[in-house]
């Protein structure tokens, strides 16, 4: 049997994770040109970081 075998659906959470923790650090730089910060950042920015890095694999 191969060792090289890719399990897809881990792989693809893996890639929304990625894209989750990049939307999140996106957000909160354009949020630092944003004067006062808007209300919904301090909800969303928190929730993509721990989404993402659950399924990144980080947590």
């Amino acid at each position: 049997m191969s060792q090289n075998v890719v399990d897809w659906d881990d792989h693809s959470k893996r890639i929304r994770g990625e894209a989750l923790l990049a939307a999140s650090a996106l957000l909160l730089f354009a949020t630092l040109l944003i004067k006062p910060i808007p209300a919904f950042v301090y909800v969303l920015f928190p929730l993509g970081l721990a989404v993402g890095a659950y399924l990144v694999g980080i947590s």
